[in-house]
């Protein structure tokens, strides 16, 4: 099975967690950083799309998402799951206009600026992580050239 018929085989259900978790982490292969929605709000706090860093479990997400917004309790519904290609492929597929689309119908004052502004976080991670692939000193080459 090759990454298109995964990404035709999971689509659907994809696009059902999208449209029904209350939180929803994604992990992104090229970076550790994930992207971050409670899509619960209240009058008080608004719904939350972020990128964070990664935890080291789903218990210590939710505990996390319970101390920064006591007042919604604990998700009833958590979801996580890995995104195997770029980032433009995650807009590509229509799965970042389907998250768009579900914080625009909460229509929660400033929400959709917080959008705009996690995607090209989204973005800038993974430009800085090729950037490093090619320079950085985190990365080493399996084949080096021998010399002049």
């Amino acid at each position: 099975m090759d990454v298109g018929d995964y990404m035709r085989a999971n689509m659907a259900k994809m696009l059902k967690i999208v449209d029904s978790a209350e939180v929803l982490t994604i992990g992104f292969s090229l970076f550790p950083d994930r992207l971050l929605m409670d899509f619960r709000s209240s009058d008080l706090e608004p719904p939350l799309i972020e990128v964070a860093p990664p935890a080291g479990s789903a218990e210590e997400r939710v505990r996390e998402i319970r101390r920064r917004r006591p007042s919604l309790g604990a998700p009833e519904r958590f979801f996580f799951f890995m995104w195997p290609r770029s980032v433009q492929a995650f807009v590509d597929f229509g799965l970042w206009q389907r998250i768009a689309d579900r914080v625009e119908m909460i229509n929660h004052a400033g929400l959709r600026d917080g959008v705009s502004k996690t995607l090209e976080a989204l973005r800038q991670l993974e430009r800085d992580e090729k950037v490093q692939a090619i320079n950085g000193p985190r990365y080493r080459t399996l084949w080096q050239r021998k010399g002049p």
